[in-house]
This record gives structure tokens, sequence and C-alpha cells, in this order.
């Protein structure tokens, strides 16, 4: 008696194979050459990582980051996916969206390549099963309870400080270009008191009690250096609330 055999349930598709359908699809036969790479998304994958349309890179390469900063968003920053956003130089200003000839991607299937170039763009795996948790609220409350103050992501508010609580200073190569400017905005703030020799918050006083009472050369250095800098900071505050001086 012969036996019965159960049919193999198929592998599932990988997400660079979904990424390859999506834009094969998308460019719906168009023969527009991309700059002379032709059908990019079917590159082998050493190649698409280095490609470029007219020296715009269509996956952003890695690089290292502070280990007190998120790591950048590669597949949001790629060309790629800038390109299927619409986004400069994508959005007309220099080159139409992508795919030229083609139709737009749905933004469902750009999140999906988004996300896989973030990755790391992976032959062969089928995606990250979300959590069923949310992530950073987790951490957050972790953090909170170690009496610590939260980390934020890129491009989120800052914690707000009570009046009188001690205020954690920041790394300059993680401060976001807001609070940069902020940190630009205080400093003008103290120049513009040069002018107002009685105003103790002047930058040009502030350099003055450094120039004449600094304790170098002996044990009070360090002390007196917090004190100087705290002081200093308290001045930048009276302008702009939560500003630290960043090290």
């Amino acid at each position: 008696m012969a036996k019965s055999s159960t049919p193999s349930t198929p592998a599932p598709e990988s997400r660079y194979a979904r990424v390859k359908a999506i834009l094969g699809a998308a460019a719906a036969g168009s023969r527009s050459d991309y700059g002379g790479l032709g059908q990019f998304w079917n590159l082998p994958l050493h190649e698409l990582r280095e490609a470029k349309i007219y020296g715009v890179r269509l996956i952003a390469p890695a690089v290292p980051t502070p280990p007190c900063c998120e790591a950048p968003n590669l597949g949001a920053g790629s060309g790629l996916v800038r390109g299927l956003r619409g986004l400069p130089p994508f959005d007309g200003s220099r080159f139409p969206p992508l795919m030229w000839g083609g139709h737009r991607v749905a933004e469902d299937d750009i999140a999906l390549i988004a996300d896989w170039i973030g990755d790391g763009c992976p032959p062969g795996d089928e995606g990250r099963t979300p959590l069923d948790i949310s992530t950073p609220e987790l951490l957050r409350a972790q953090v909170m309870d170690l009496g610590e103050f939260p980390v934020s992501n890129a491009g989120a508010p800052r914690y707000t400080y009570r009046d009188g609580e001690p205020r954690q200073r920041a790394n300059l190569d993680c401060l976001t270009e807001p609070e940069v400017d902020a940190l630009r905005d205080a400093f003008r703030q103290i120049y513009d008191l040069n002018g107002y020799a009685e105003d103790r918050r002047s930058y040009n006083n502030q350099a003055l009690i450094h120039q004449n009472h600094c304790q170098h050369g002996w044990e009070r250095f360090l002390p007196w250096h917090r004190a100087s800098l705290y002081e200093f900071e308290q001045n930048l505050q009276d302008f702009v609330k939560d500003i630290t001086v960043p090290y």
C-alpha cells in the first residue's frame, strides 16, 4: 500500500524578494534606465548597496554613532525610500518621484522597504516579529524606577525639569538641531548683555570671573570649575529654561 505524502509547506518569502517584487511591479515595464543603473532592484545585493542614481545613493551606508546616541534611521534616509516618498531631491526639484515611468508605491510597502534597509538589507529573512508591548514605554518605566532621567529618542522632546531639580547634561554630538538652536539662542542672549556692565550674567563678566579668580594649580581646581560652570549654566537658563551646557 502506497504511503500518503503530505505536501511540504513553502518557505516564507524573504523581505528581499518582496522588495524586488514591489519595485518591479511599480516599474510596470518602464524603459527608464535610472541614470545607467537599469533595473537596479535586480542588481546583485552587494551592487545595490553601492548603487547611485545621478550621485544619490539608494541605500544609505551605516555610519558609526557614539554609544550615547540613537543610530540614524538608515531606511528613511536612503535615496530609494526618499525617492519612493517623493522627498527631496525626488520631489520634482531635481528628479521626479520613483518609480520613473511607472507607478508610485503604497506607503505600507515603502515602510517594509525602509525597515529592510534599516536592518542592514538582509538577503533571506522574513522580518521581525513585533512585540506585544510598547518597548520604549517599558524602557522608560525601567529607567524611571532606577531614579534616572529617561533618554529621549531623536527628535522627541526632552524631559521637562521642575524648578530646582538637577538637570542631566547631554553629549554635544547627540543634540538635535532644535536643541543646538536653543543653545545658540541662549549664548546670543548673554552676549547681548555685554553692553550692560552691571549685569553679572553677561558673557564678559563670566569670562572675567574665570580670568581673575580661577583656582588653577592646586586641589580646588575641579570643585571651583564645577561651581563656575553651574553658575554659567544658570545664567543661560534665565533665557532658555531647560537648557544645559553639553559636554
